[in-house]
Order: C-alpha cells, then structure tokens, then sequence
C-alpha cells in the first residue's frame, strides 16, 4: 500500500472536502511526528490520511472506525496500518501497536 493506493480509497469513500483537509492534516502531523521518534514515516503517514475514510458511510461510534477496517483489509492495508487506525476510537481501548501507544510508550489505555 502507498500514498496513491490510500489517497484513492479517501477519494473513493469521502466527498466532502473539509474532511479531505482534516484527513491530510492528520496525515501531515503523523509524518512529522514519525520523523521526530524515528518511526517509519510512510506508515504513519497512511495511519493519519485513512484514519476518517468510513466516516460518511459509518458516521456512528457503533461503525466508525471499525466496520471500515474490512474494507481497508480488502483493499489491502496492513493489518498493522488497520490495528492503528482502530485504536483512534477510545470507545474500542488501545490496542498495543507501536502507532497506537506512542514512541517508546507504554499502552495505558
């Protein structure tokens, strides 16, 4: 999976524009942050543009983010990119990756 492949999939799933901005925000900071620890700057990157893209068709905490993660697998996401993007619902608890816990941090949630 590469930056186009997920860029495709937010086009695909999320038709409005300020949500697209908020997506690649998201995106950019994760990069950032990424760099700054010393993680793997792509994968964060993917973390932070895919994160929301169920949001429109899963606009609940019942769906959202967890009934997009089988779309993601199907199109070929990383479990361990699909694992990240789950754990930014708190309603759903940390699930222990190294995106989800922070660099050298502890899961705590």
């Amino acid at each position: 999976m590469n930056r186009e492949d997920a860029l495709a999939i937010v086009r695909e799933f999320v038709k409005n524009e300020s949500l697209v901005r908020h997506m690649l925000s998201v995106e950019a900071a994760m990069r950032f942050y990424a760099e700054k620890y010393g993680e793997d700057v792509e994968s964060w990157g993917l973390i932070g543009l895919l994160h929301d893209f169920d949001w429109e068709i899963h606009p609940t905490l019942e769906q959202h983010p967890q009934d997009g993660a089988p779309i993601l697998r199907e199109r070929g996401v990383p479990e361990d990119v699909v694992q990240d993007i789950l754990s930014h619902a708190d309603h759903l608890g940390c699930r222990a990756t190294h995106c989800a816990a922070g660099p050298s941090a502890p899961a705590t949630k």
